[in-house]
């Protein structure tokens, strides 16, 4: 016994420690960051949570009640944001061990443990971690649901242990195998999950929109609608109390709004839209609306008021789809441009502690605030700090380049091997890149939380090119 536990769980344990002990350093070093979102938005909201819903028709509710939850005392939320982000972690490598990547698996596992941008993340009053953590939860549970956790699986390895671990001391008769209700658990956990995925951030609804179809195919050639019917309950219910807050309280049918005014905003910064084509009504609509923190603050504000600004994102929308009718192949040319991502937001982000400028930035914008309390001047040449700057290597712009070039070929691979694990962990990013690319959203931050996917579609694809040099015979099953 003590043998079987020490094989499984001793790498786990160890990445846990490792990552933990980098993001408790960084914290004990530089303290947390704070950025407009943080005290423009999450510290605002979760501040009045509990007694009215001052966000606007922009914000979800999970971040904002895992910050009101947490709000004090102030190193909780912090402390909270290291053990996700180091389970993200082990959750990766045992994600990584399900799909039988093997020895491949240290580059996923290996980047996310050093990442700077995970590492500041995990001390920044920003939904990424807490998103992160949630999606790669699901992707286990999901890769759990189509390997070793299936019903008959599970008997089998209940079985085996039971066997192994306990039949000879005792002589007792074996117990029962796990039911198949321990299965519907498994799924409904999936489903809530999912739910407090989109719930988190609204670009979490490509989750459903790939995880739905997948499950229901998958239901289907299983014969095992029940399952289905478990995980839709499970993320129909949470996403159905926040549905009816919003169509009572601001008449909004939906989980959030913002897609617009983000539409607007990127074609002007390609220069596809000149507001000069507006009416002078509407130019002053659209300066005071499409600026990022300008339109959540005016929606800092009673719900009856809100009501009469939910046909301004549509409008907004409105105007992106004119933009693009009337110019259609510049569209097309820029695609390829926000493709390549020029905005570096987490780039910019992860090199605050060590340049001190931008660190005086954010913490001039949190005094400003109120906030100044929850940062503290950083030190550049701390031993930790010089850590730090060494591995901003991984930050590099380029790496989202290097890691969009395999999603095509691993979502190709997967579908030709019929591997539904690689072909829904090649879908998430790739779905996410699709919608985004035809957004013209140049912006890395919405890639950030997919970079162990994007890491094993490379890996996934690497294995196969060298299984095939290795073994030129086997052409049908690479790898």
């Amino acid at each position: 016994m003590k043998k079987f536990l020490v094989s499984t769980w001793f790498w786990p344990a160890m990445v846990f420690l490792g990552s933990l002990a980098l993001r408790l350093a960084f914290l004990e070093v530089n303290g947390v960051l704070l950025t407009p979102d943080s005290y423009g938005r999450y510290l605002f909201i979760a501040q009045k949570l509990f007694g009215e819903w001052v966000g606007s028709v922009h914000d979800t509710p999970g971040y904002p009640l895992f910050v009101a939850l947490l709000l004090q005392p102030t190193w909780a939320i912090p402390v909270c944001q290291c053990l996700l982000s180091s389970f993200t972690v082990v959750l990766l490598l045992l994600i990584a061990r399900a799909v039988g990547l093997g020895r491949w698996a240290i580059l996923p596992v290996g980047y996310q443990l050093v990442n700077p941008a995970a590492i500041l993340f995990a001390n920044t009053y920003l939904s990424e971690t807490l998103f992160t953590f949630l999606l790669t939860l699901a992707l286990f549970l999901f890769v759990g649901i189509q390997g070793d956790w299936s019903p008959d699986r599970l008997a089998l390895r209940y079985q085996a242990l039971k066997a192994r671990f306990f039949s000879k001391t005792n002589g007792a008769p074996m117990e029962p195998s796990p039911s198949r209700p321990a299965f519907y658990f498994v799924f409904g956990a999936l489903g809530l999950v999912a739910a407090a995925v989109t719930l988190t951030r609204a670009n979490g609804l490509m989750l459903l929109l790939v995880l739905v179809p997948v499950l229901a195919l998958s239901a289907w050639v299983d014969k095992r609608i029940g399952y289905l019917v478990v995980f839709l309950l499970a993320t129909a219910a949470p996403l159905a109390i926040w549905l009816r807050f919003n169509f009572t309280h601001r008449q909004l049918v939906a989980i959030s709004q913002g897609g617009g005014w983000q539409f607007v905003q990127n074609l002007a910064y390609f220069g596809l839209f000149d507001e000069a084509e507006l009416d002078q009504e509407d130019q002053t609509l659209f300066q005071q609306g499409t600026s990022l923190y300008d339109i959540r603050v005016r929606h800092f504000i009673n719900a009856a008021d809100q009501k009469e600004r939910l046909q301004i994102d549509p409008y907004f929308m409105n105007v992106a789809t004119a933009c693009v009718k009337k110019r259609p192949g510049q569209y097309l040319k820029t695609l390829p441009k926000a493709l390549l991502l020029p905005r570096h937001v987490v780039t910019d982000l992860s090199r605050a502690p060590v340049t001190p400028n931008r660190w005086r930035h954010h913490m001039s914008g949190a005094e400003q605030a109120g906030y100044g309390s929850y940062m503290k001047m950083v030190d550049p040449k701390a031993p930790f700090n010089r850590l730090y700057r060494f591995l901003l290597a991984l930050t590099m712009p380029g790496k989202y380049h290097l890691l969009l070039v395999w999603l095509v070929p691993a979502w190709l691979l997967a579908l030709f091997r019929r591997d539904i694990r690689f072909f829904f962990i090649a879908s998430l990013p790739l779905g996410s890149l699709a919608a985004l690319t035809l957004l013209l959203n140049p912006i890395d931050r919405y890639f950030y939380p997919f970079e162990g996917m994007m890491i094993f579609c490379m890996c996934y694809c690497l294995r196969a090119i060298h299984a095939r040099f290795r073994s030129p015979l086997r052409i049908a099953n690479l790898g």
